[in-house]
């Protein structure tokens, strides 16, 4: 059993069951906060005047002494109520939640990253009602959220607070089966899809509260709670969201959760391919986990073969293709020989392939024949007929996945 201290969350639902509604009319100077690594309050920068210029430069508005950090770095702009971050063509790049940006819209309680210079962004909300109140985002900042309700969204954070505090989360293991002997090499923890809901319903659970962050950091407990209860000697992989990247304490938790895991099984981390970067934060975060016995592995991906040689610095040891990549190849020839390429490009780098999505034997052995080793997806249900010749498919190999 995996602990964690109840007190911050049930801190967290006392505030949160206090929850009322404010309107964007309550507001003070935006800023950004820096949290310094040995704690203490946060150091604040206040935004001003528009725009804000950020870099190395000492002449900048947010002058940052980070030799990573580019001189002339990053702009923030306010164009009426919506604030935007601009990369200005940055060595090392600009990132928001943890994904690298050129141009983005600025929410309340975002990261921001300079390089590996991370800041939290707040519109300047009312410091005093910010306690017991979840203040209604101004909708044309957020895309899609025009039908958003607020009452509607406060009924929600509740129901999440709930989920929280009574670890309302279920997951299912899907199998990941090798597909040179049939067996089931490990299993993928995927939860309900009904519990946590989509971002423009969240926005100001996770703007205000950090709601969503604690929901996934819960999820991922469970999931690893789940798992050790099974006796197999397989690997279990945890899906990550792109927004969990650079939050706080992140890896610390992953490190912890592979302990608990267990030295005879491997705690695979799925970062969505999108989301990977060559920023200075990302490859400390990569070496920090290998070094933690915590493989990596990088999901969706969708896109060709020299997409590949960019993830060369960062290899992951699996990548897990989009069903896009390998559904119906039996009626594909030439998706067969892109997936080919693939292939050989991930074998290059030192990763091996997972194709998803898969639902027939022949698309299965397709995939085989083109060089994946494992495959998820409904044909797991037709191991019979997709491999006559395999026995003891419920005691997966964790030897299996191994490296060239």
């Amino acid at each position: 059993m995996l602990y964690f201290s109840w007190n911050t969350l049930f801190f967290f639902s006392t505030l949160l069951m206090q929850t009322q509604l404010i309107h964007n009319c309550a507001v003070e100077t935006p800023r950004l906060e820096q949290y310094s690594p040995d704690g203490g309050k946060p150091e604040q920068t206040l935004l001003e005047s528009f725009p804000i210029t950020v870099g190395r430069n000492e002449t900048a508005d947010l002058h940052i002494p980070s030799s990573r950090v580019s001189r002339e770095h990053a702009l923030i702009v306010k164009r009426g109520s919506i604030y935007r971050l601009e990369d200005l063509g940055s060595t090392n790049g600009t990132f928001l939640n943890g994904k690298q940006i050129e141009e983005a819209v600025l929410h309340d309680g975002d990261l921001v990253a300079f390089a590996d210079v991370e800041f939290s962004f707040f519109s300047g909300s009312s410091a005093a009602s910010r306690q017991t109140a979840t203040q209604v985002i101004d909708l044309a900042i957020g895309e899609g959220q025009d039908d958003l309700d607020p009452r509607s969204t406060l009924q929600e954070v509740r129901r999440l607070h709930e989920v929280l505090i009574h670890r309302g989360f279920v997951h299912a293991y899907h199998p990941v089966v090798d597909l040179v002997d049939g067996r089931v090499a490990g299993y993928e923890a995927v939860e309900d899809g009904s519990v946590l809901p989509s971002r423009a319903t969240v926005a100001p659970a996770a703007a205000e509260c950090r709601l969503m962050s604690r929901l996934r950091w819960l999820s991922r407990i469970l999931a690893v709670e789940g798992a050790s209860d099974q006796p197999l000697e397989t690997y279990l992989l945890i899906p990550l969201d792109a927004s969990d990247l650079g939050a706080e304490g992140l890896t610390e938790s992953l490190e912890q959760l592979a302990a608990a895991f267990g030295e005879d099984r491997r705690l695979f981390v799925q970062v969505p391919e999108n989301a990977v970067s060559d920023s200075s934060y990302f490859q400390e975060f990569c070496s920090r986990l290998r070094e933690a016995n915590v493989s990596i592995a990088y999901g969706g991906f969708a896109s060709g073969s020299p997409r590949i040689g960019q993830l060369r610095r960062n290899p992951p040891e699996l990548l897990k293709l989009a069903p896009a990549l390998t559904q119906g190849l039996t009626r594909r020839p030439r998706q067969r020989s892109q997936l080919e390429e693939i292939v050989r490009a991930a074998t290059d780098i030192g990763a091996i392939v997972v194709a998803s999505g898969i639902g027939s034997g022949d698309d299965a052995d397709l995939c085989r024949r083109a060089g994946c080793r494992f495959a998820q997806g409904s044909f797991a249900g037709l191991l019979e007929s997709a491999f006559p010749a395999a026995t003891d498919r419920d005691a997966g190999d964790i030897k299996s996945i191994e490296r060239g």
